[in-house]
């Protein structure tokens, strides 16, 4: 800061990039956004910028800003600087800062719930490295490429990238950064349903990121090795809940945001699958209402789920079939098909259980199980559907074959492969309640 006060800019321009390193690395993203905001606002305080050393050196510092409000989960501040940065630099042919500006522009979009945006944002940043001979920051893209796959679904692709930045990341002297491709590694063999390597991709994770003292990464590590024993459930319910809650601890310290509504969520789906509906609905509600403070349509999305799975154990169906439906809704939007596929087994279990315990007839006792055997099919033909969530609807799908005729069992699969997410959302809404 004493550079910056002197307006040492020659000082600036040498002591920054490491400065940014640094605090990135240790996840103090509070005394960043302070220093660099002010910094920022120091060198543009005076007459417009001519000197065009003066000019580069406001314009990596506006990015690196921009890098500390998108960690803060401030979208909107961090897209404001970031926007003009990325057009001064791709215009004045400054690539470092043109590619990570590009990259950041992807991730907000991603996490946002925008994903041709994000994946356009992100490919540019990867194209600007490839001419630039730019290998770390090649990493940095394709491993954000693969965050956005798995985030949509796409977990073989999202492997893929994850791998080519992990060999690139060891090649060229980044072990720090190794701990994140192990990380979107451990997501994606997750999510494929291959849990010993996501456990072994989790465990090197933490290593790298202890070692580096990289806080987030921590946060982001222990919340896998939680996830790997949720999806085993039973026995392994409690190790889940307390690596989420050193998880969530630890994100709250950080103070990124976007990762609390990510933990909270972890926790309302562990105690859901305890049978606490109430704690699960209180880390539902406070997940929610932070996923939808920083515009994060993904958590948004994912506690919803929570939240209607907590309304349906407590007794109340109708409120959470709505909030269920609104998942669907903003999945047809935003093309975001792994909550939706949760959103579709809860209600599923939910309709299923209503045909047996309900004072109906007959005909509305078949009606609702072709619904529920109607959604879990699809559920099972998705490859974006989690692998425990397929598990979930396949034994739950065991079920309701005993209780149906086998052409309706048969029909409700036939129509199942028939329908996109959009057409099974409207073919629920022309049969359900009006939630839909």
């Amino acid at each position: 800061m004493w550079a910056v006060e002197q307006a040492d800019w020659t000082a600036v321009t040498q002591a920054a990039p490491a400065l940014y390193e640094f605090l990135q690395i240790r996840s103090r993203y509070t005394d960043g956004e302070q220093l660099f905001s002010r910094a920022v606002a120091q060198v543009t305080a005076g007459a417009p910028l001519t000197d065009p050393a003066l000019r580069t050196c406001c314009l990596r510092l506006s990015v690196w800003l921009g890098a500390f409000r998108f960690a803060l989960s401030d979208y909107a501040g961090a897209t404001a600087v970031l926007e003009p940065a990325w057009q001064e630099a791709a215009a004045t042919n400054l690539p470092d800062a043109a590619a990570l500006a590009a990259n950041l522009l992807g991730q907000i979009a991603g996490w946002s719930g925008d994903r041709q945006t994000a994946r356009r944002w992100l490919e540019e940043s990867q194209a600007i490295c490839e001419r630039s001979g730019d290998m770390l920051g090649l990493a940095n893209a394709l491993h954000k490429l693969a965050q956005i796959q798995s985030s949509f679904g796409d977990y073989a692709a999202a492997r893929t990238l994850a791998e080519a930045s992990l060999r690139l990341c060891q090649r060229y002297g980044r072990p720090d950064w190794t701990g994140y491709a192990y990380d979107v590694l451990g997501w994606a063999t997750f999510c494929l349903g291959d849990y010993g390597a996501a456990a072994s991709h989790y465990r090197a994770s933490l290593a790298a990121f202890e070692a580096s003292g990289d806080r987030l990464g921590a946060v982001l590590a222990m919340g896998g090795i939680g996830s790997v024993d949720w999806a085993h459930g039973g026995e392994r319910l409690a190790a889940a809940a307390q690596s989420m809650q050193a998880s969530l601890a630890l994100c709250r310290t950080v103070g990124h945001r976007q990762h609390v509504a990510s933990r909270l969520w972890y926790l309302a789906q562990i105690a859901n699958d305890g049978g606490d509906h109430a704690a699960a609905a209180a880390y539902s509600r406070e997940g929610l209402a932070i996923a939808e403070a920083v515009g994060s349509r993904v958590f948004m999305s994912y506690n919803l789920c929570s939240l209607g799975d907590a309304a349906i154990g407590l007794g109340d169906a109708a409120s959470g079939v709505a909030q269920l439906a609104a998942v669907l809704r903003l999945a047809c939007k935003t093309d975001h098909l792994p909550p939706a596929m949760i959103a579709l087994v809860s209600l599923g279990r939910c309709w299923y259980a209503q045909s047996l315990t309900l004072p109906v007839s007959a005909a509305a006792r078949a009606a609702l199980q072709v619904q529920a055997a109607t959604v879990l099919h699809f559920v099972q033909q998705q490859p974006a559907s989690w692998a425990c969530f397929r598990v979930r609807a396949g034994t739950l799908l065991a079920a309701l074959e005993t209780e149906l005729a086998p052409a309706t069992w048969a029909g409700a699969r036939q129509q199942a492969a028939s329908l996109d997410l959009p057409g099974l959302v409207a073919a629920l809404g022309n049969s359900a309640n009006g939630a839909f």
